[in-house]
């Protein structure tokens, strides 16, 4: 929930579309199942931000950039990054976007 007045811009890893059963296996070179269900597609997103009481989603995209994003974090040494790249190296990108979306106070 954002204060009275408040503004949030996020940007986050999810799906392009909803996961495939049985969840592909390059997709657990990095994560788990488990892992697997904090990621989501964009309409899962709309749906959660349109329910909340307090909150308006203002906008909500997938980014054009998702290929540079990944790029771009790949690439560094964070922890996280490093333990991504084994499913990215292996092709699940197919899979992946980056969702960005603003949401304010209602």
């Amino acid at each position: 929930m954002l204060k009275p007045d408040g503004f949030a811009a996020l940007i986050f890893p999810g799906w392009k579309a909803p996961l495939p059963t049985p969840v592909p296996q390059e997709l657990l070179l990095s994560w788990t199942e488990e892992d697997l269900t904090t990621f989501q597609p964009i309409q899962w997103w709309k749906k959660l931000f349109e329910q909340e009481e307090y909150t308006r989603l203002l906008s909500i995209a997938e980014l054009s950039c998702v290929d540079e994003a990944w790029a771009d974090w790949l690439a560094t040494d964070n922890p996280y990054a490093i333990g991504d790249r084994p499913s990215m190296e292996h092709g699940a990108g197919k899979y992946m976007n980056f969702i960005f979306l603003t949401a304010c106070h209602k």
